[in-house]
């Protein structure tokens, strides 16, 4: 991995609550840690290196991406305002928190060696693929990813009320604005056939505000890294 990746990911292991948490994953618990922060700030980077490492170390990982409780395309066709709704994708309404939070809590009460089938993201579906992630009875250590880990509001806060993510890591190493330009960049490519202009309006239209939206929650993480 990158170098800089590399030293994200060993000043992310060497903080306490990370440190107690793999302790308890060492001795047979299944744990699961939060990575949050606005889009285009590396989280889903640092979680697979996080994984990739602990393996590396034996200690089963895996990471869970949030972007499986999307709500489907066609539950935003059902809505009032569909074309609304379909624009502000990504939003904290436009996820099924409730299912989210459900399964979050089925794993952190479940034995440690359940298995958990849980959908994955279709990018060229863009929408849910039910099955696509699968925590298996070794897996140790569950990173979970994605934007509303410490949100604290709009159905996400069982996460924090209930601990069922904890502990939670806000990355915050990059400015919102330098993070958008990353999102810019990356939409462009893969949603808006290489058209920027349309991509810069879509990032400010709606990953603008769910950025803003994010870092003004950080404080709900258990540690920030980055400030």
């Amino acid at each position: 991995m990158p170098p800089s990746v590399s030293a994200l990911c060993d000043t992310v292991l060497q903080l306490p609550c990370i440190k107690e948490t793999l302790d308890r994953a060492r001795a047979g618990e299944r744990v699961i840690i939060g990575i949050t922060g606005c889009p285009g700030s590396g989280k889903s980077t640092l979680s697979d290196a996080l994984a990739e490492t602990l393996n590396a170390q034996g200690l089963a990982s895996t990471v869970v991406p949030m972007d499986g409780y999307h709500h489907y395309r066609s539950y935003l066709d059902a809505q009032p305002d569909p074309s609304e709704w379909h624009k502000r994708r990504g939003s904290p309404k436009t996820f099924d928190s409730g299912a989210f939070c459900a399964a979050m809590r089925e794993i952190a009460s479940g034995a440690s060696d359940a298995r958990h089938v849980l959908p994955g993201w279709s990018h060229a579906l863009k929408d849910p693929t039910p099955g696509g992630v699968v925590i298996e009875p070794h897996h140790r250590v569950v990173i979970l990813e994605g934007l509303y880990l410490a949100l604290g509001e709009q159905g996400f806060e069982p996460l924090i009320t209930e601990h069922l993510v904890h502990p939670i890591v806000h990355l915050s190493t990059v400015s919102v604005e330098e993070a958008m330009q990353r999102v810019i960049a990356r939409n462009a490519v893969a949603i808006f056939d290489g058209d920027v202009d349309r991509a810069t309006k879509h990032a400010d239209y709606n990953d603008m505000p769910n950025a803003r939206l994010v870092h003004s929650k950080r404080h709900n993480a258990t540690v920030v890294i980055g400030e």
